[in-house]
């Protein structure tokens, strides 16, 4: 059965400047292009390969074009650089989804500064999987490292992603509180992000939305898995 599109952007209690709440399942493409966000938990070595993040790279190429830049991984005797960008946010710019294969342009897409939606990159582990044997698990600011195995580095263990999942969202808070216009409320949408390739249980990680966009005036809407 086929998901219905999202028509109006959720509303939040008027006394309550920050509201979390939870959405059924909505298609990525089908998100209301009024300039919101749409946040998503990534690794830093430039790879949307599985899970949301390959959908994201086929619905916003131009998102993964920049997270790309963004991350600059270089891979050198063994070893990957990116580290230092865990902990940090990159916000796209606008962008409405393909229809079609990657990097097609369509007639559809905007550049303009208040339509399309801002793919929101939260560099919360530095590798995903297994990888290979790191020399470091440090978080934010820490040494790039040399791996053994493939070369790639392994997703951080959880209290180091929740570390850096914090870090992120102080810096996307920052971000939005900069790119505000008018007293229009700020929506964002997510999936239950690090919990799934990163296996973070989802509990951990609402809990640091909730901390750090205390007081903020707007709305997040995780919306939930698709039921099997």
């Amino acid at each position: 059965m086929t998901t219905p599109a999202l028509t109006q952007e959720p509303k939040a209690a008027s006394n309550v400047l920050f509201n979390l709440t939870y959405s059924p399942p909505i298609p990525l493409d089908s998100l209301p292009a009024k300039g919101c966000y749409l946040v998503h938990a990534t690794n830093c070595l430039g790879i949307w390969g599985a899970g949301v993040a390959a959908e994201l790279k086929m619905l916003y190429p131009r998102a993964f074009e920049s997270y790309k830049t963004f991350c600059n991984v270089k891979e050198e005797g063994g070893g990957w650089s990116g580290r230092d960008n865990c902990g940090s946010c990159l916000v796209c710019e606008p962008e409405m989804p393909k229809d079609g294969t990657i990097g097609e342009v369509t007639e559809n897409e905007s550049g303009k500064p208040d339509e399309g939606v801002r793919v929101v990159c939260l560099c919360t582990s530095w590798g995903f999987g297994k990888g290979g044997t790191r020399s470091s698990a440090r978080g934010k600011g820490g040494p790039r490292g040399k791996n053994g195995g493939s070369g790639r580095p392994g997703k951080d263990p959880p209290d180091v992603i929740l570390r850096q999942t914090e870090s992120a969202l102080r810096e996307f808070r920052e971000i939005l509180q900069g790119q505000r216009v008018g007293h229009r409320k700020v929506v964002i949408y997510s999936p239950r992000f690090n919990a799934g390739l990163f296996k973070v249980p989802w509990e951990r990680t609402e809990a640091k939305i909730r901390e750090v966009f205390q007081g903020f005036e707007g709305i997040w809407v995780v919306i939930e898995p698709p039921q099997e």
